[in-house]
């Protein structure tokens, strides 16, 4: 977690995520759009932050490779949105989850992702 403690963008994106829940299981606030999109778009930045911090810990990796992003990505997408579906019909597939997914591994990758220095 050394590696993510100045990250403005992931600090932003944590209190988004725990903003959100406050809101809607707390509180009762209901906002559609975002109790639908949010917490997608926020998944893998905030995935890819622990995924990194753990990294960084255990083999002294500081950063995450652009296929390993994709790699997640695909992850993610066929288990929310293909396999959980079909095995229990309290989940539903949305292709904008996947979207969703997809512009948060990008963002991470532009924002948080540090750039190693060889």
């Amino acid at each position: 977690m050394k590696l993510l403690r100045n990250s403005f963008w992931f600090w932003l994106f944590l209190s988004l995520f725990i903003g959100h829940q406050v809101l809607e299981k707390g509180m009762d606030i209901r906002i559609t759009f975002l109790d639908n999109y949010l917490d997608d778009l926020l998944c893998m930045p905030l995935l890819l932050s622990g995924w990194l911090a753990e990294r960084y810990d255990l083999f002294n990796k500081k950063s995450i490779d652009p296929l390993e992003i994709v790699f997640l990505w695909l992850l993610m997408s066929v288990l929310f949105e293909v396999l959980l579906p079909q095995m229990f019909p309290q989940y539903t597939a949305d292709i904008w989850d996947v979207v969703c997914y997809g512009i948060g591994g990008f963002l991470y990758y532009l924002l948080i992702n540090p750039k190693e220095v060889i």
